[in-house]
């Protein structure tokens, strides 16, 4: 779905400001792309867009983030349970997890042979962990 750009920059800024906040910054490599965009001031904000979950901060963590610092950075500005978190759990190595792929409901019966369990190819990790 398109959006003007005065909502992308009150996404992009928005969330940077809300962030700074507790204490974040954007990643380094923002400058790189901040080139593109128009100054934060150019485009009126609407005043539409919350960010945060129930009036807190909501952290998602990723592949790479370093989970425990961020947190600690959390309940240092936040302050301890003022904040919202979702960690995605790894996906399972195929020779971790066996599930029955008999269609009897039985997860283990003694003789049965199982199956290594594989995720959808059309589907992200993550989407599994939700």
């Amino acid at each position: 779905r398109d959006i003007s750009p005065a909502l992308a920059h009150e996404l992009i800024y928005g969330s940077i400001e809300y962030a700074a906040q507790f204490g974040f910054q954007p990643h380094r490599d923002f400058k790189h792309s901040k080139s593109l965009l128009d100054p934060p001031d150019l485009h009126p904000r609407s005043g539409k867009v919350k960010f945060g979950k129930d009036g807190k901060p909501f952290f998602v963590a990723g592949p790479h983030d370093n989970v425990a610092a961020i947190r600690r950075q959390l309940a240092r500005s936040a302050g301890e349970g003022n904040y919202h978190f979702l960690m995605p759990l790894s996906p399972p190595a195929d020779d971790q997890l066996l599930v029955d792929d008999t269609g009897d409901g039985d997860d283990i019966e003694e003789g049965k042979p199982l199956a290594p369990h594989r995720p959808r190819a059309d589907k992200k990790w993550w989407q599994f962990w939700k």
